[in-house]
């Protein structure tokens, strides 16, 4: 019994985490857009690089090593950007600092920044931009606790990305609104949003391809995992283990170690549940050290 009580705990532990790596993952899937999104951007063209675009990329560069770097160079490519009067160049960096304030915990210090390059994309007509942004400004909302606001930008990134075709925000709006409405206890508008993102495969709307069906592969992966998490919340999923064991399978194999993480805990957590403890044990032990990972993930998160 004492033994059981110890992986309870260890168990909590792990699991008091799980929303943190919510967050993370709509961070991770985020940056999938974004890269596919750049032939959107201002450098998509071949051109001389002047000094701002020099900024642009140096920020690439620092959110890979250092985070109060490039929040601080964010600000200063903005400022170039404000001073030189050159408007795309000014939502550029506002996406992008809002994305350095996301990575340092600064939420409400980034709404701003990604509104105002929201704004600029709109009245430019840019709709795939405006769509994954709206769809970004979601996000920060739910990282917020903000869970009616998220859901409302998401909602309106939907519309935007099916009239206008865009397999791409329309699959990661939904897995999203899925996401939301799961952390909220609705598990019936949870397993329908999933079921819906699986309905609009990325390589329809991509300009890279094999960047697509890498996309297609993570979604189609953590949408089928979410399901059958769900159906064993509502007991309707007599043994989930075959499908946390797939699950983790692909996991590794992609090396998807937030996902490793996720589904360790979770298949302890039924083990625990069975009564099989020595099974569960290192389970725990793989969750808890890739937890301890957590913060590295997130200062090194690719997106905007």
């Amino acid at each position: 019994m004492e033994k059981g009580h110890i992986l309870f705990y260890r168990f909590i532990l792990v699991s008091s985490f799980l929303h943190q790596t919510g967050c993370y993952m709509r961070k991770i899937l985020t940056s999938l857009i974004f890269w596919a999104l750049l032939p959107f951007s201002s450098f998509a063209q071949s051109k001389p690089m002047d000094p701002i675009d020099s900024i642009w990329f140096e920020t690439g560069r620092l959110k890979l090593s250092n985070a109060d770097s490039f929040l601080i160079v964010c600000k200063i490519g903005l400022k170039m950007a404000q001073e030189s009067g050159r408007p795309k160049k000014i939502a550029m960096f506002n996406s992008r600092l809002a994305n350095a304030y996301v990575m340092k915990g600064y939420l409400d210090d980034a709404v701003p920044h990604a509104l105002a390059a929201l704004e600029y994309y709109d009245s430019a007509g840019i709709k795939p931009m405006v769509a994954f942004l709206t769809a970004f400004v979601g996000g920060i909302l739910f990282d917020k606790g903000d869970s009616v606001g998220g859901l409302r930008y998401y909602w309106k990134a939907i519309d935007i990305a099916q009239r206008n075709n865009d397999t791409m925000t329309a699959a990661n709006s939904l897995f999203n609104l899925g996401r939301g409405y799961l952390e909220d206890g609705k598990l019936d508008s949870a397993y329908y949003y999933y079921q819906e993102s699986l309905k609009w495969p990325m390589m329809k709307s991509s300009p890279d391809p094999k960047l697509a069906a890498t996309m297609d592969s993570t979604f189609y992966i953590r949408a089928v995992y979410a399901m059958c998490k769900i159906r064993a919340k509502k007991g309707v999923e007599p043994d989930p283990q075959p499908i946390y064991n797939s699950t983790m399978e692909w996991a590794r194999r992609e090396n998807d170690r937030a996902l490793m993480m996720e589904v360790s805990s979770d298949l302890a957590g039924f083990l625990i549940d069975k009564g099989r403890y020595r099974e569960a044990l290192p389970l725990l032990d793989t969750a808890i050290s890739l937890e301890r990972e957590y913060a590295g993930w997130v200062s090194s998160a690719l997106f905007l």
